[in-house]
């Protein structure tokens, strides 16, 4: 099994982000040149786009390393500090990450929303949605933030 280099991590990641970028930004453009105008949808995938962006500052981060090294008294003290910034980039990039693909939900949510609008059997059952969803997201985050201790590294 080969084994992925920080070069060739950062490459296949700038290349399979912008890969997302362009295909959302073509899915907005089509929807403006056939609609003129802009709808929810829009709005939840202009969210996954910026955090698609901050996913490419973490590829300046992946060369450094991070903090999770057997031998931790070994290093130089550049080197850990290159290692604490590469933690702080990778975790900067694991929330974007999340962001990102929960806009993706809220978008297709935001679809189905439009689609049982009128239907008002199923209206309360979306909003229970929306809601259980803003939670998980909350939750993706947070489990995030703490799995790192300590967070100031």
């Amino acid at each position: 099994m080969a084994v992925l280099t920080a070069a060739t991590t950062t490459v296949l990641l700038y290349i399979l982000v912008t890969i997302s970028f362009l295909m959302i930004l073509f899915r907005m453009v089509l929807s403006w040149r056939l609609n003129r105008r802009c709808s929810a949808e829009d709005a939840w995938m202009l969210g996954a786009l910026c955090f698609l962006a901050g996913l490419w500052y973490t590829g300046t981060g992946i060369k450094y390393g991070t903090n999770n090294v057997a031998n931790p008294e070994r290093l130089t003290a550049e080197q850990v500090r290159q290692r604490v910034m590469g933690s702080k980039t990778v975790l900067v990039g694991r929330l974007c990450y999340a962001s990102a693909i929960w806009c993706t939900k809220f978008c297709m949510l935001a679809v189905y929303t439009r689609i049982v609008d009128k239907l008002p059997k199923y209206q309360r059952f979306i909003k229970y949605i929306w809601a259980f969803l803003f939670l998980t997201w909350v939750a993706s985050m947070v489990v995030t933030l703490f799995e790192c201790r300590p967070l100031n590294q």
